[in-house]
């Protein structure tokens, strides 16, 4: 979501304070630790703070309240209707949050909801450079449909390779 809006690119330097407010909210890191460097730095550590941090510049071009769930619908299918071949409870829904909510999000808290084959067929979208709907009964069973998502770009926007 922040490469594809250009606020970010794995190497950009990044903040990441130990807390950080936003709306009323205090965010902290796990254990209060802070850190310097840069966005693949900050994705290795965890760092809950540099990505409550990009919600500035992603509200400046519009989109704080929208990216991540149209990011991850796009690419990533979530959000989309999975036909997994048995019931489920969904496939993490991205709302559009609001406030302290929006916050919440960016760190995979919040309304977001994941279970484990939503997190298996991110890993495997990136891998793979798009995504496949993951299943668990064979679709010739019953000719269900699968969710689609565009594939990753070989270039983000900001210029970095996937």
């Amino acid at each position: 979501m922040m490469m594809r809006y250009g606020v970010a690119r794995p190497d950009s330097p990044v903040e990441c304070p130990s807390s950080v407010l936003w709306d009323g909210t205090q965010f902290e890191n796990l254990s209060g630790f802070s850190t310097k460097g840069d966005l693949t730095n900050a994705f290795a550590m965890s760092c809950n703070t540099a990505f409550i941090k990009a919600i500035t510049p992603l509200k400046d071009k519009g989109v704080h309240n929208t990216a991540l769930g149209d990011t991850a619908r796009k690419w990533f299918g979530i959000g989309e209707l999975w036909s997994v071949g048995v019931q489920d409870r969904g496939t993490g829904p991205s709302p559009s949050p609001s406030g302290s909510e929006t916050a919440a999000s960016y760190i995979g808290q919040g309304r977001i909801t994941m279970n484990a084959l939503n997190m298996a067929s991110v890993s495997a979208t990136v891998k793979n450079g798009g995504f496949l709907q993951p299943y668990l009964v064979p679709r010739d069973l019953d000719g269900r449909e699968f969710a689609k998502a565009e594939r990753l770009p070989g270039e983000w926007p900001s210029g970095c390779r996937r």
